[in-house]
């Protein structure tokens, strides 16, 4: 059985202190940037605040990391693309090139999860995708959801398999 905490920071400047106290020894680090294009200067803001916080960590190894682009749902217009998004890793420095950025990188719409998730009890059937223990089964959930859990369940694995190489290497 594994237990871990997630904790989440607002990107505002006000909260840069907090920041600070909530990084101090953290086992995994999930980015969560906004791909609107009037936001784009923050996220660069926040990058480079991250790399002077945590940069050798992240580059090294030390840390498990992933970075995660929301709101996929609005119109391209509206938005920054993908290959921005990888440029913008390799320029400030989190990754070497565009391949180990993408390897880093996922993308979903918090806001597609949540309106798939409030038209389930709509379904005459919607009792019979729930599990023993009144939870939707992992089989049933709508495809907004699974890429939604994505970021979580793949830095779970990234600090799991971290972890094991730590004890395995104290041996």
């Amino acid at each position: 059985l594994m237990r871990y905490a997630l904790y989440s920071v607002a990107g505002q400047d006000r909260y840069k202190e907090t920041r600070k106290v909530v990084l101090r020894g953290t086992d995994g680090l999930m980015i969560m940037l906004d791909p609107t294009i009037d936001q784009w200067d923050s996220n660069v803001s926040s990058l480079n605040e991250i790399m002077g916080l945590m940069g050798k960590e992240l580059t090294s190894g030390e840390l498990p990391w992933i970075l995660v682009v929301n709101k996929i749902d609005l119109p391209k217009e509206n938005r920054k693309d993908t290959n921005e998004f990888l440029q913008l890793m390799v320029d400030v420095g989190l990754v070497k090139d565009v391949g180990e950025a993408f390897s880093k990188y996922m993308d979903m719409s918090c806001l597609d999860a949540r309106n798939d998730l409030l038209k389930m009890p709509r379904r005459s059937d919607w009792r019979e995708q729930l599990d023993s223990s009144g939870r939707l089964r992992r089989d049933a959930r709508p495809q907004s959801v699974v890429k939604a859990a994505q970021p979580i369940e793949n830095l779970t694995r990234l600090v799991i398999e971290h972890k094991i190489r730590m004890i395995r290497a104290k041996r």
